[in-house]
């Protein structure tokens, strides 16, 4: 297979996370973790329901103004896994 090389920029948190994952044996390589990434995004059978990935600012909007209507709506909701949270944003 060929391959090339890229550049990629990351928040120091996420570059530390990722080599916290290597250094306990769940990826041989930074490289390594950033494929299976890649794989997971490109072929994974799990569709995401409202489309691409939102931006920083408009996932900001979309939180505060949910944060907003649970508020009025004067309950505490919490979701304990994948499934709830799909749930939860498929009804909104």
């Amino acid at each position: 297979m060929d391959t090339i090389t890229i550049n990629i920029t990351l928040p120091k948190q996420m570059k530390l996370a990722v080599d916290s994952q290597v250094k306990n044996g769940l990826y041989t390589s930074f490289s390594e973790f950033i494929r299976n990434a890649v794989r997971h995004l490109l072929f994974s059978p799990v569709t995401i329901p409202y489309g691409p990935p939102f931006s920083p600012r408009a996932e900001k909007q979309i939180l505060a103004e949910e944060k907003r209507t649970l508020t009025t709506r004067n309950r505490n909701i919490v979701l304990n896994n994948p499934d709830q949270i799909r749930a939860f944003f498929k009804n909104l």
